[in-house]
C-alpha cells in the first residue's frame, strides 16, 4: 500500500513564507543594533580620520643615546680591566690601566735630574753672591784709594810749586848776598823732596787706578756666572717639560670614565696588548636618551620643533611616554649610507625618503634602553 503524498506548496504559500522570514530579520531590536553599529563605525572612522589629519604616526623609530667609545691614547699591556657588560660606573672611575712601571722609572729619573740642576743653580747663585760682595768691596776700596792718591798728588803738586817758588826766591837772594848759601841749599833740598813726594803720590794714584780697573775687569766674572746660570735654567725648563710630558704619559695609562653611565660592551680582556685608539669598551649615559624617528619626506613639512609626541614602547607592552620634538633633520638618512646607490643604468624607481627627527622623552631615565623599537605619534596641530 502506497504512503500518502503531501500536495506541493502553491506559489502563494512560498511567497508568504519568504515574507515572514524577511520580516523576522527587520525587527526593531535588530534595526537598533545595526544603527548603533553603523554609528560606532562612523564615530571611530571619523576620529581616525581626524587623528590622521592632526597627527603624524611612525613605527620606524628607536631609542638612541650618546655612545662613548673608551680607548687608550698609548700602546701597552692591560694590567687592570674590571669592566663587564651592564656594569654601572661613575664619572672618574678607573676603567682600565696599562702597565706603567717603566713610565714611573722614567719620571723618577727626570725628577732626579731636575734636582741635580737646581742644586747646581743654587751653588752658582751662592758663588755669584759671594763674588759680588767681594768685588763690590774691592771696587769701593780701589775707588777710595784712587781718590786719596789723587788728592795726595794734587797736594804734592802744590807743595812742589811752593818749594820751586822758595828755591827761585832763595836763588835771587843768594845772588844778592842777602842770605847765606846754606839757606839756598836748604831750599834746593826742600824742592827735591817735594818733587820726590809728587812722584810717589802720582805713582800711588797710578797704582790705585790700576787696582780699580782690575776690580772692574774682575766684575765681568759675574757676567760669566750669569751666563752659566742662564744655561742651567734653560736646562731645568727643558727637564721640567720632559717631566710634565712623562707625567701625562703616566696619567694617560690610567683610563677613567668620562661620564657616569652603563657599560654596554667590552672588546678586550685583561693582559691583552692594546694599540692607540683601539676600542676597549662602549659606554652610555642612561639619563641622556632620546627617540630618533625617521619621518617620511611627504609628512616632514608638518613636523615642527616643540610639538608634543606620544611614544609607545614595544618592550613594555605598549606603555606610553610623553615627549617633545627638539630637532628636525636637514638631510635624509640615505645621505649617510655607507654604500651609495648611484643610478648609472638610467632605470629609476622613486622611493620615499626619510628624515630623522629627535624627540626627548619625559620620565624615561633608566627605563628606555638604546636600540629599543618604539612608535611615535606626533601632534602636528601644535604650533
Amino acid at each position: 500500500m502506497n504512503a500518502p503524498v503531501d500536495p506541493p506548496l502553491s506559489e502563494t504559500s512560498s511567497t508568504e513564507l519568504r515574507s515572514k522570514t524577511k520580516n523576522r530579520w527587520f525587527t526593531p531590536v535588530r534595526l537598533s543594533l545595526a544603527g548603533a553599529l553603523l554609528l560606532l563605525v562612523l564615530v571611530v572612522g571619523g576620529r581616525w580620520i581626524a587623528h590622521r589629519l592632526t597627527h603624524v604616526y611612525e613605527v620606524d623609530a628607536r631609542v638612541a643615546s650618546s655612545m662613548y667609545l673608551i680607548s687608550s691614547e698609548l700602546p701597552g699591556r692591560l694590567s687592570y680591566f674590571p669592566l663587564e657588560e651592564g656594569m654601572q660606573v661613575s664619572e672618574g672611575d678607573v676603567l682600565a690601566r696599562l702597565e706603567d712601571s717603566q713610565a714611573k722609572l722614567l719620571l723618577e729619573e727626570l725628577e732626579v735630574d731636575i734636582r741635580r740642576v737646581e742644586a747646581q743653580i743654587s751653588e752658582l747663585q751662592t758663588t755669584e753672591s759671594v763674588m759680588e760682595g767681594q768685588l763690590q768691596s774691592r771696587l769701593a776700596t780701589a775707588e777710595a784709594q784712587l781718590t786719596a792718591a789723587q788728592a795726595a798728588a794734587q797736594d804734592s803738586e802744590l807743595q812742589r810749586q811752593q818749594a820751586e817758588d822758595d828755591l827761585d826766591r832763595a836763588g835771587s837772594l843768594a845772588a844778592q848776598k842777602l842770605i847765606p848759601a846754606r839757606s839756598l841749599e836748604q831750599a834746593r833740598t826742600e824742592y827735591q823732596q817735594a818733587v820726590e813726594a809728587l812722584r810717589r803720590s802720582e805713582a800711588q794714584a797710578v797704582a790705585a787706578r790700576s787696582e780699580r780697573n782690575e776690580a772692574q775687569v774682575n766684575a765681568r766674572q759675574i757676567e760669566v756666572i750669569e751666563r752659566q746660570l742662564d744655561g742651567l735654567r734653560l736646562r731645568r725648563e727643558s727637564l721640567i717639560l720632559q717631566r710634565d710630558r712623562q707625567a701625562k704619559d703616566l696619567a694617560d695609562r690610567t683610563i677613567r670614565a668620562p661620564i657616569s653611565g652603563v657599560i654596554d660592551q667590552t672588546f678586550v680582556n685583561p693582559g691583552e696588548y692594546v694599540s692607540p685608539g683601539q676600542r676597549l669598551a662602549l659606554l652610555h649615559d642612561p639619563e641622556d636618551v632620546w627617540v630618533s624617528a625617521n619621518i617620511k619626506e611627504t609628512e616632514i613639512d608638518q613636523v615642527r620643533v616643540g610639538q608634543s609626541v606620544i611614544v609607545t614602547v614595544d618592550a613594555y607592552g605598549g606603555q606610553q611616554f610623553s615627549g617633545t620634538v627638539v630637532r628636525v633633520g636637514t638631510s635624509t638618512t640615505s645621505q649617510f649610507a655607507l654604500i651609495p646607490s648611484p643610478n648609472p643604468s638610467g632605470n629609476f624607481t622613486k622611493i620615499t625618503q626619510r628624515l630623522p627627527v629627535k624627540i626627548t622623552v619625559d620620565a624615561a631615565s633608566g627605563v628606555l634602553k638604546p636600540g629599543m623599537m618604539v612608535e611615535v605619534d606626533i601632534n602636528v596641530s601644535d604650533h
